[in-house]
């Protein structure tokens, strides 16, 4: 099963990411009035890097040998190439929609810099993750210390039969996504690792379907450095009604073991 995420999220997404900064370096340059030649400029990496990383998790990540090295040197070559890619893209870009062109970065930067973005993004993933774990242990532990008993949780509208909180997945391996849904016209069915999102594997799905045959993409989750996650949940919503939705406990996605 590819990546694969609508449009529609993409674009408000990326759209809303150009835009702030776009505002934010027109006036870290005090000319507010430059703020649509910045945005058009980020537009390129916020958009641009989605189908960069689209194009890896999609096409060259799969073909690629599955060890751990082979998934990795993969994803930095493709940020490299495509960051330099990206950023000869903007300048030019901007430099024809504007007759006096602000200061713009060389070209060269662009591979580095993206990835040094990615680095940090991910990073950043990993941490949130383990900060949410962190913040629900605490919970638990005052709610006990105060001698007070966990409230049970009400039935969900979506229940998941697997995978289940614990279980491992590996990656090139296919396994069925089994769940009970409620009365719906539409369905979605996303994945995440930690708090990045990992796109839709379902989307806009008839309600009648209570399971789905996945195959994990190579580089699902070794594609951004680490050999496994532990921070991978699945999280099933009634697409006409968001509020409706349910989410697996953490589960463990990993590489290819070595032979």
């Amino acid at each position: 099963m590819s990546f694969h995420e609508p449009l529609r999220v993409t674009l408000v997404r990326t759209g809303f990411l150009a835009l702030t900064v776009g505002f934010a370096a027109a006036l870290l340059q005090h000319q507010p009035g430059s703020w649509p030649l910045w945005t058009a400029f980020a537009l390129w990496f916020t958009f641009g890097g989605h189908w960069v990383e689209v194009f890896f998790l999609n096409w060259l990540g799969p073909r690629l040998a599955a060890t751990r090295g082979a998934q990795v040197t993969g994803r930095l070559l493709t940020w490299l190439g495509g960051g330099t890619a990206l950023m000869i893209g903007a300048r030019m870009t901007v430099l024809l929609l504007s007759t006096h062109p602000p200061r713009l970065p060389a070209w060269w930067l662009g591979g580095p810099a993206f990835v040094g973005l990615e680095l940090v993004v991910h990073g950043l993933t990993r941490l949130r993750g383990l900060r949410a774990l962190a913040l629900s242990i605490g919970a638990f532990a005052l709610a006990c210390s105060q001698g007070e008993r966990p409230h049970a949780a009400p039935q969900p509208a979506f229940a998941f039969r697997s995978p289940v909180a614990g279980d491992t997945l590996v990656e090139g391996h296919t396994y069925t996504i089994r769940w009970v849904s409620v009365p719906a016209r539409r369905i979605n069915l996303g994945a995440a690792m930690g708090g990045h999102d990992k796109g839709y594997l379902l989307s806009n799905a008839p309600a009648r379907l209570d399971s789905l045959v996945w195959t994990v993409p190579v580089g699902f989750v070794t594609g951004f450095g680490p050999s496994s996650s532990d921070q991978m949940r699945l999280r099933l919503e009634n697409a006409d009604s968001t509020d409706q939705w349910v989410e697996t406990g953490p589960f463990v996605i990993t590489g290819v073991p070595r032979r």
